[in-house]
This record gives C-alpha cells, structure tokens and sequence, in this order.
C-alpha cells in the first residue's frame, strides 16, 4: 500500500470528523468489496461521510481527523439510513487509508488498509493479494501474461485463507490474467479455479497494486477488485464469470443412461445411470447444459437448456436429472448455498428428495439430524433451506415419509459432522409408502459434504 496525502479527490468538499486525541487529518476512502450488499455507505462518529458506493467500486478519498474513531458501514433504502458494523479505529496523522467492506447479506464487516508500502524500486511493480472471505478457502494467486499457460509458472501468493493477506511481492510491470486456484490443486494435477480472468490487469512500474478476493454469491468462486494504491488509485472490480455445478442423476433404480450433450458430466466413456452424484465442475455461466436421458430400451431424449434455466456467475448448482413417467426424464436446476455457516461451531444440513413414485411421481420426505427437524414434507424433485446445527461426530440423520421411516443412520450406523460442514442430504430411489414400509423400495441415500 502506497503513501498518499490527504486529499479529497473528485471535487469532493473534505470533511473534518471529530476523534478523540487526534491533531491533524488522515485520508479514507471507502471500498465494497461486500457481494451482499450492492451499495454501501460509511460514517465517521456518527456523521454520513458518502452513500451510494456500489460492489466493486471505491469513494474518493475524504479527509477525517486523526486518532480514535468510531467507524459505521451503511446501507440506505429508500431515504433511511441503517447503521451496520461500528468499530473503533485509530488513524495516523497525515496517512492515507482503504476501508475495504466485505462479507455476505446479514454478517457485513470491514478491514482497514494503510497506504504505507514504500514505492518499489524501478523496474518493478508490488502486488499483494488480500482474500475477504473464509467462505472461499484456502487459495494460490498466478499470474501470467497472454498465452501463457498459468499452470507452467510460480504462484504470486500461496495459501491465503480466511481474511489475510499475502505478502507484497515485487513483479516485472506488464499485462497479466489472474487465475485463483484451491490451494495445492495445481501441483495435485486438478486445478480447483476459482477465478479466472478474462481480461488483462495492467501493472504499472514502481505502482503498488492489493488484489481483493471476495467471494461470489455461492459462497466459494471469487470476484477480484484490484485496488492501486495512490491518492488518484483506480478501484477495478472483476465478476466471476464462471458457475460450479453437478449432476445428480436419479433416474429410479432402472438402468437408463444420462449425459450430457455439452460435456456436462465430468465423466468418460459416455452416459451414467442412476443414481449418480458428480463432484462441482466449473463452466461457464449463462445457459445450463443440455441434457440426454435414454430410458431402458427406448430412445434418447434431450432436455434443452432452455428448459434447464440459466447458471448465474459465481453461484453452485445442483442439476437435479430425476423422473416425471416411467419412462421420461426432467431436470431440476437447484441453487446450493456453499457459504460457512454463522454460528462458529455449527453446520449447515439439507435434503434433496428424488425418491420417484411411479404412482404419484410425489413421495414427500421429511429429515431429522439428532432429533432436531431439518425438512418437513418435501416434494419430490425439489430442496429443502439449509438449517444449521451444532456439528457432531455422532451424529443420528434419519428420513422418513409420514410416519414411515425410509432412512436411518444411528448407532454404529451414525454419522459424523465438522464443524463449518455443508451437507445435503440426497436421498434416492423408486417408491411408495407401501412398499418403503415393506423394505422393498431400492431408497438410497447419500449424506455428502458439498462444500468442497
């Protein structure tokens, strides 16, 4: 980060808030790096100071007294003003600050930045990386020129995870793409990317350069802002432009084939059969994948995009590949909600029913974990919300339809949940309630972490 003077940039009037103990001036200006929050604003001991600064974008500086302030993130709906966040900070005299906002809807917080980095020698740029989110992970930093294959050179950082920063590394000024990747996934042979840009970043010789990760609206794919530290520093925000999703095929307990006619099944050698649960792949957001069901015996039949729906950047999918007839096949676009859960030592549960019952198409199931309900009477084909509920490494989940139980995993059968665990609960299969409560049903299911 870069010294700057004091100054109020844009033509904006500077604004002398009172501390406590200060005797001179600081200068600060805001940065929303919040995906919750679409706009934002900022007071200084109680005094509005700007309004209306929009995700990814930052204020002009503004000029506010030195020493210990009270500091208010804001947001305002239709005239009234909501104060979020207070933190009391210290400003140093005649330094320059980014107070960079961050974090999802309901939980908004905020990390001071000082502009204090020493200008780098020339012949050099210094960059650093710092992630907002512990919703992202652990990640690894590239950055490569054009044509360039990231996966041939050296990680800028390494590991940042939680909200922290990389260390400022000096680099050559140039043209670069940024690649965010899980951390060690390239070195494993299977980059888990959860950014890539499209467009080159420019940096510039002896010009200091934070690049801010904050989480997309799933939870674990990035957006970047690059921030340029000077008193005239551009704020460049960067969407994701790419979704995660994966097929769970539950088709009954027939053996009909399903894949993909864009290579939407990370698998190969063809089509799967039910059931079938895919690991999240990432892929380019806007139309779904088509998909292709051929049922036993019978022709393939192709499930358009159209009809699929449409896979918004940064956000995870479940494609959920389930039956309407015996011998036709839907899909059910699900969004999934791969954010950490609130409470520090809780995880987050939730059910999925793809049960088919070729009677009714419409078998409702309900979900237990530890006697605590998480699902009441869910429709088939479709999801329940995440609860969240204190981990556990016994940990009872039972399914049942009615009064029926359809699932049950206690005792030695138990279970064990994680703290900060994601977990759905997929259950399926064909059945009715008659032949559930016979034991002849073929119900399966599948307790699996999704935050991964």
């Amino acid at each position: 980060m870069k010294k700057r003077e004091f100054l109020a940039m844009g033509g904006a009037v500077p604004l002398m808030m009172a501390g406590c103990g200060g005797s001179g001036s600081a200068s600060v200006r805001l940065v929303n790096a919040s995906v919750g929050y679409p706009s934002l604003g900022f007071q200084v001991e109680s005094t509005q100071i700007v309004s209306d600064i929009a995700y990814g974008t930052a204020s002009d500086f503004l000029t506010v007294q030195d020493g210990s302030v009270k500091t208010n993130l804001t947001t305002e709906t239709s005239g009234v003003v909501t104060t979020m966040t207070t933190t009391t900070r210290t400003l140093a005299k005649s330094n320059r600050y980014s107070l960079v906002a961050y974090g999802v809807l309901g939980s908004p917080k905020a990390v001071l930045i000082n502009e204090n980095q020493d200008t780098p020698d020339t012949g050099y740029a210094s960059f650093n990386v710092l992630n907002t989110s512990v919703d992202v992970g652990a990640v690894d930093v590239y950055l490569s020129g054009s044509g360039v294959d990231y996966t041939t050179t050296t990680p800028i950082a390494t590991n940042i995870s939680g909200v922290a920063t990389s260390a400022f590394q000096n680099i050559t000024p140039g043209s670069y793409i940024v690649t965010v990747v899980g951390t060690g996934t390239v070195a494993e042979g299977s980059p888990d990317v959860r950014y890539q840009g499209t467009v080159l970043i420019t940096l510039v010789n002896q010009k200091i350069y934070t690049l801010i990760l904050s989480q997309g609206g799933g939870g674990v794919l990035t957006n970047t802002i690059l921030l340029q530290q000077a008193s005239d520093g551009a704020v460049t925000g960067a969407a994701n432009t790419y979704s995660r999703l994966r097929v769970v095929v539950a088709t009954g307990n027939t053996t009909g084939g399903v894949g993909g006619t864009t290579n939407v099944l990370n698998v190969t050698g063809g089509a799967v059969s039910s059931p079938y649960i895919e690991d999240y792949v990432t892929i380019a957001a806007g139309a779904a994948p088509a998909v292709q069901y051929t049922p036993p015996g019978g022709s393939a039949q192709t499930i358009s995009s159209a009809t699929i729906g449409t896979l918004v950047a940064g956000y995870d999918y479940t494609m959920l590949v389930y039956l309407t007839s015996d011998t036709v096949a839907a899909v059910a676009l699900i969004t999934d909600d791969n954010t950490l859960p609130v409470t520090s030592t809780n995880c987050k549960v939730r059910l999925i029913n793809a049960v088919y019952d070729s009677s009714a198409t419409s078998l409702p199931l309900s979900l237990a974990v530890n006697s605590t309900s998480m699902a009441s009477n869910l429709a088939y084909a479709a999801a329940s919300t995440y609860k969240e509920i204190a981990a556990a490494s016994t940990t009872t989940v039972t399914v049942t339809s009615g009064f029926t139980t359809v699932l049950s995993y206690s005792g030695t059968n138990s279970l064990t949940t994680t703290v900060d665990g994601i977990y759905t609960m997929f259950v399926v299969g064909e059945g009715t309630p008659t032949t559930i409560a016979a034991g002849t049903s073929g119900v399966a299911g599948k307790f699996l972490a999704a935050n991964v």
